[in-house]
């Protein structure tokens, strides 16, 4: 058999932020059921049980959500126990989590770190522009949270890398998202661009983006990294990494970019 990549949503839909740009919250509205609450122990433990006897080689465990933090840590403590107990074949397991730092502190970011977690966490650039679109259920900006748990992984030495929206906003401000980025040392960098909600018209938020828009954000980028690139300071960015591996013929990593993107598997 293969190796394989699982996607776990332990707590389903549920989220501790409110982002105004959130097109999940419209999935999650034209849901027969909406959420489905926390996954359960034992169910948890059948998916990690099932897919290691099914995987060869490597074995890839990807917890997302709404908010996956929100299933506590004792539940990743038990995924944990879980993968040591079925994983007779040894195979190479990989973790990876992505959250929005708000429920990160010291036991987290200390599991994530022994635990070898690659972790990838929200933040939409510099406090003004994080805070206008990614806000908590008091109507509260998030930079600030999001910046300690950064600091607590650098703490604790965890691998991270950073998820920035981009938005009609933030496009606007190119050089400055990246200046802000390159100052505080942040060294993997993924620009996920902002959709619209499912079944509504394209362009009537503040944060919709257009394609032009995206179009000049990334020109504006790629000059930065390119120049940085240059010097020697070299920054990683998903999108253009995988740009330049297409052109020097060694494929892509990113599944969006692949020719055959558009096939429902």
């Amino acid at each position: 058999m293969p190796p394989i990549n699982l996607l776990i949503k332990p707590a389903s839909s549920n989220c501790n932020l409110r982002c105004k740009y959130c097109f999940y919250h419209s999935i999650a509205d034209n849901r027969e059921i909406k959420s489905y609450g926390l996954m359960e122990i034992d169910a948890l433990e059948t998916v990690v049980k099932k897919a290691l006897i099914y995987a060869d080689e490597m074995c890839t465990f990807s917890f997302q959500g709404g908010e996956p933090t929100l299933a506590g840590i004792d539940f990743f403590k038990k995924f944990i126990e879980f993968t040591n107990k079925y994983n007779t074949k040894n195979v190479i397991v990989n973790f990876a989590l992505q959250t929005n730092g708000i429920l990160i502190n010291e036991e987290w970011a200390e599991f994530l770190f022994r635990n070898n977690f690659l972790v990838g966490i929200s933040l939409d650039g510099p406090k003004d522009i994080h805070n206008t679109h990614r806000i908590d259920v008091k109507n509260s900006g998030t930079f600030n949270k999001v910046m300690k748990a950064i600091a607590l992984f650098e703490k604790f030495k965890v691998q991270y890398n950073i998820l920035c929206v981009v938005t009609a906003l933030s496009a606007r401000y190119a050089n400055k998202i990246y200046s802000f980025f390159k100052e505080n040392r942040f060294e993997y960098i993924q620009f996920i661009p902002c959709l619209d909600a499912l079944n509504e018209k394209k362009g009537l938020h503040q944060y919709s983006l257009k394609p032009s828009d995206l179009v000049k954000f990334l020109k504006l980028t790629f000059d930065r990294w390119y120049e940085d690139f240059m010097k020697g300071e070299y920054v990683s960015i998903r999108y253009f990494d995988n740009l330049v591996s297409i052109i020097l013929g060694y494929g892509n990593e990113a599944c969006n970019m692949s020719a055959d993107a558009n096939v429902s598997l």
